[in-house]
């Protein structure tokens, strides 16, 4: 088993890494929402579609493979390197040449261009995939903060500087092109790789087996997800889409720093732990409860100040999004256990089973689209949640039949932890009504949120509250220790 301190330190630092680049891209994308039109984050939606499907294509698979292989050496990271660029090639040049039947199937001037430019990150995107992997691989956590914060802060400076301009929907393009080439750039220093011109059949082979099935399963999960996208922005208009694109982005954001580091930081600890049942178990319950102990809260809150929040950092223009953000917070909330549920299959050589998995799950998400569809674009939305939920439940009942789960144990704290967030909304929206100033209202509110919830577990004297204020507690005379030498 591993040493708790690693462990504890690798969260840390993965948590920095996606949570200050993911803080600061936060703040990036308020200021840009208010110096730009809601038809260009609309235009952006489009894109990145199809950018973030030829990017799973690209990065994911293979490079995963690199994670969970037990033993690798120079030529499988070429070989895995070589296929990448030579399938972003494929894609690009594809995109090239359909771009301009895109821009005429959605009606918006310059689409074409647009996609044919943004699309160039798709090389970049490549090369970090393989750098990402291999510092995933070795828990180089800390340096992976330095590389992806200034990489952010470069590449948002540059887009709020561009929208000041008034450059429109290119700052957003050329935000997604710099922050990628910045990130492979400052990652390649830390990488103990040398790029050679090797392929290897057995390699390619090896890495196939396994990762052509998470591929495939990433596939799925992220063509399903785009789909909304590209159904919304075809049925209704930009405006629309935009809204639905902004009620989700932030959510979304916020979820893809904790999604990174769960993922990250598990996938290796797990992979160490396939062969020994007894601990992956009680790791991996440990992992679903105290993480989805400290992120309900969060996003639960986050619903219940919803619409101060757009209100006073995004304008009024905006407000037709809240409903969205509320209903995505659940979603992405749903998100969490299903990272980590996954995350097991993938350390434990099962990734056929979470390919059937993600089929099930997809096949869930399309019938809330297509049902959805028929009424408007916040039922989509509302669908989609119940179906994110199901099939996480689904990836339950499959890793309870591995691993056996105490399941009492798991949802006695879950509800728990369900009763201290209703207990928090309804505290929170007893301030709301109390309070008209916007900037009082959510910082007391905020404030209020965490009292009570903290309150409630000290009061209940709850395992994880205890939990992670000894880890705290152990961790603060760690490092008082340190600076006394």
């Amino acid at each position: 088993m591993m040493e708790s301190k690693p462990i504890v330190s690798s969260f840390i630092w993965k948590f920095l890494e996606r949570g200050a680049a993911q803080v600061f891209a936060l703040i990036v994308q308020i200021v840009l929402a208010r110096l730009l039109a809601p038809e260009d984050f609309g235009v952006l939606a489009v894109l990145l579609v199809f950018i973030n499907l030829s990017n799973v294509l690209i990065q994911k698979g293979f490079a995963t493979a690199l994670v969970q292989k037990e033993h690798i050496e120079d030529i499988d990271i070429n070989t895995v390197f070589w296929i990448s660029e030579f399938i972003a090639s494929f894609l690009y040049i594809l995109l090239w040449c359909f771009a301009p039947l895109l821009e005429n199937v959605y009606g918006t001037l310059h689409l074409a261009s647009y996609l044919r430019i943004i699309s160039i990150s798709l090389f970049a995107g490549a090369f970090y995939s393989i750098e990402n992997s291999l510092l995933i691989r070795s828990m180089q956590f800390k340096k992976m903060f330095f590389s992806s914060f200034a990489a952010t802060l470069i590449a948002g400076t540059l887009a709020m500087f561009l929208a000041y301009k008034g450059m429109g929907c290119w700052a957003l393009i050329w935000q997604n092109i710099v922050q990628q080439i910045l990130l492979s750039a400052f990652s390649f220093p830390f990488c103990r790789w040398r790029i050679r011109i090797q392929c290897s059949k057995n390699s390619f082979l090896e890495v196939f087996r396994f990762g052509s099935s998470v591929l495939l399963a990433e596939l799925l999960y992220t063509g399903v997800e785009n789909l909304r996208t590209l159904i919304i922005g075809a049925r209704y208009s930009s405006t629309d889409l935009a809204y639905y694109d902004r009620g989700q982005t932030y959510p979304s954001v916020a979820m893809r720093s904790i999604y990174d580091t769960v993922g990250s930081v598990l996938l290796p600890i797990f992979s160490r732990e396939q062969n020994n049942t007894i601990e992956l178990r009680r790791s991996a319950q440990k992992a679903i409860g105290f993480s989805f102990y400290l992120i309900a809260p969060c996003f639960i809150g986050f619903a219940a100040i919803a619409e101060p929040f757009t209100k006073l950092l995004l304008t009024d223009k905006w407000l037709p999004c809240v409903p969205y953000m509320r209903l995505f917070c659940v979603y992405q909330l749903g998100i969490l256990p299903y990272c980590i549920l996954r995350n097991i299959l993938y350390a434990t050589g099962k990734s056929k089973n979470s390919l059937f998995l993600e089929i099930f799950k997809s096949v869930l998400s399309l019938g809330a689209v297509v049902i959805g569809m028929l009424i408007n674009p916040l039922a989509i939305a509302f669908f989609s949640t119940l179906a994110v939920w199901l099939a996480t439940v689904a990836y339950g009942v499959k890793i309870h039949k591995l691993l056996h789960f105490d399941l009492k144990e798991l949802l006695i704290d879950f509800l728990q932890i369900v009763m201290f967030c209703i207990m928090m909304i309804i505290a929170i929206l007893i301030v709301d009504n109390l309070i008209s100033s916007l900037v009082f209202k959510i910082v007391t509110e905020i404030i209020t949120g965490v009292v009570v919830y903290v309150a409630l577990s000290i009061i209940t004297h709850s395992k994880y509250y205890t939990k992670g204020l000894n880890i705290l507690m152990k961790s603060l005379e760690r490092m008082r220790g340190k600076n006394l030498e």
